[in-house]
C-alpha cells in the first residue's frame, strides 16, 4: 500500500471515528435532554399533588370551621329558647307573687 494510499485510508478512519464520536455525542445529548424532560414532569406533577393537598387540607379545614360554627349556633339558640322560657317562667311567678301578695294585703 503507498503512502498515498495510507493516508487517505488514515483520513478516512478519522472522518469515520470523528462521524461516530459525533453519533455517540448527539445520543448522549438526546438521553441528557430526555432524562431532564423527565425530570422536569415529574417536578411538576410532584408540585401538582402538593397543591391538590393542600387545596384538599384547605377545604376540609374550611368544612371543619363550618361545622364547627353551625353546631356554635345551634348551642347558642338552644340557649336563647332556654333563656326565653326561663323568663316567661319568671313572669308567671312574678305575677303569682303578685296575686299572693295582693291576696294577703285583702286579707289583713
Amino acid at each position: 500500500m503507498s503512502k498515498h494510499e495510507e493516508a487517505r485510508q488514515a483520513k478516512l478512519k478519522a472522518q469515520q471515528d470523528n462521524a461516530r464520536k459525533a453519533q455517540q455525542l448527539e445520543y448522549i445529548q438526546r438521553l441528557n435532554l430526555e432524562r431532564k424532560s423527565r425530570i422536569k414532569f415529574d417536578e411538576q406533577i410532584a408540585k401538582q399533588k402538593q397543591q391538590e393537598a393542600r387545596h384538599r387540607k384547605i377545604a376540609e379545614t374550611r368544612a371543619a370551621v363550618a361545622r364547627q360554627i353551625e353546631e356554635e349556633q345551634r348551642m347558642i339558640q338552644m340557649k336563647e329558647q332556654e333563656v326565653m322560657q326561663m323568663e316567661l317562667i319568671e313572669m308567671e311567678l312574678i305575677k303569682k307573687l303578685q296575686n299572693t301578695q295582693a291576696i294577703q294585703k285583702q286579707a289583713y
